[in-house]
Order: C-alpha cells, then structure tokens, then sequence
C-alpha cells in the first residue's frame, strides 16, 4: 500500500497541478503532524528525484518567506527608533536600495491601514 502512495505521489510531480499538490502536502505535514520538517523532507525526497526537487523548493520559498517577514518587522522597528536606510543597511549589512525596497513596503502598509 505505501509503494502505490509513492508511486502516485510520484506520477502527481509530472504535471503544474501535481507539483502544487506535492508542495502544499508537504507543508501540511511538516505544520500538522509529529513529524518534523527534517523527516517530511526525507519521507519526501525519498519519493523520487521530482519530489526531491519540488519539497526543497517548498522549504525554500518557506523559509525566505519567513526571513522577509521577520526583516521587514526589523526594519519597521528601526525606523520607529528614528534611523534612517543607510544606517539600518549598515546594521543589517544589506544593500541601501534593498532596505529602501523594505521602507516602500511599510510605507504602503500605512497607507492601506
């Protein structure tokens, strides 16, 4: 029963939509089960080379979704302090013009609020 699971599993990364699925089950169980997201990636990439491919693509995009938020709240913080993007770029040792991208996006943030 578990080799018919993977071999579907498998069959799904051959196409757009099976390739969504495959990244949206593996969140899933990294967030809603005992498993932790080291033993999803393996159980993952154990499926086969696509699979390997795609959850390492999920845990990317995961994780540097969650750097961008926790920079952008840095930034936020910073900036109530009174510093201005050359200094929070010296601090954060990140291009001016990236922490300037990060200030236009607070910015919109306060005006939508």
């Amino acid at each position: 029963m578990l080799e018919e699971l993977r071999q579907v599993i498998a069959q799904l990364a051959d196409d757009a939509l099976g390739e969504q699925f495959i990244k949206t089950a593996f969140l899933y169980v990294s967030w809603g089960s005992s498993l932790t997201t080291a033993e999803a990636i393996v159980i993952f990439r154990s499926i086969s080379h696509k699979t390997d491919q795609l959850v390492m693509s999920a845990a990317e995009t995961w994780i540097q979704e969650g750097v961008d938020k926790a920079t952008l709240k840095h930034i936020k913080g910073l900036l109530g302090l009174g510093m201005d993007a050359q200094t929070i770029a010296t601090a954060f040792e990140m291009p001016q013009k990236t922490v300037e991208q990060y200030i236009s996006l607070i910015q919109k943030e306060k005006k939508q609020q």
